[in-house]
């Protein structure tokens, strides 16, 4: 089922049995390899759902998984009572290298967008978030998205081997 379609034949869905994933390639074995061996698992958990973007011949040109969570921040830029608020987490993300620098990994952030938007009229959501590889942060940030790190601290998180946490503020 199409979620979205794209005038140039690009359309999202939901990952589902029988989709090709065999061939996906992004250049990172993590993000490669949750979508072959841990993905479908993750949708039977009710942990993340995961969406394709294809294009019109069905070849997988990116992905994103998707899961509720909750940002603590020292400065929200809301009042506010409660020690974490709720938002929508980006787990993984990935572009099939050959189709790399093509805008596709902004317009899956650009749709995680909207669905945040939409969840917002239904449920609580604030911001959405994600976890970046320090070598992602400037791109999550040609994005719109934030992190309350100093670069002090960044390249704390970077040394220890950690992902920076980043938002993006829903309005």
């Amino acid at each position: 089922m199409k979620l979205y379609q794209a005038k140039s034949g690009i359309f999202l869905c939901r990952l589902a049995n029988g989709d090709e994933v065999a061939g996906f390639n992004c250049g990172d074995g993590d993000i490669d390899s949750f979508l072959k061996d841990d993905a479908l698992e993750h949708h039977k958990r009710d942990l993340a759902i995961v969406y394709l973007l294809k294009n019109k011949e069905g070849r997988i040109l990116g992905y994103t998984s998707l899961s509720m969570s909750a940002i603590k921040l020292e400065n929200p830029g809301i009042e506010y009572k409660y020690p974490r608020l709720p938002s929508l987490l980006i787990g993984r993300l990935g572009v099939n290298k050959e189709e790399q620098n093509n805008g596709y990994g902004s317009l899956l952030i650009d749709i995680v967008i909207h669905i945040a938007l939409m969840l917002k009229k239904i449920v609580g959501c604030r911001f959405v978030t994600a976890d970046s590889y320090p070598d992602m942060v400037e791109y999550y940030k040609k994005q719109g998205f934030e992190t309350e790190f100093s670069k002090e601290k960044r390249l704390q998180w970077e040394e220890k081997g950690r992902n920076i946490p980043m938002y993006f503020r829903l309005r």
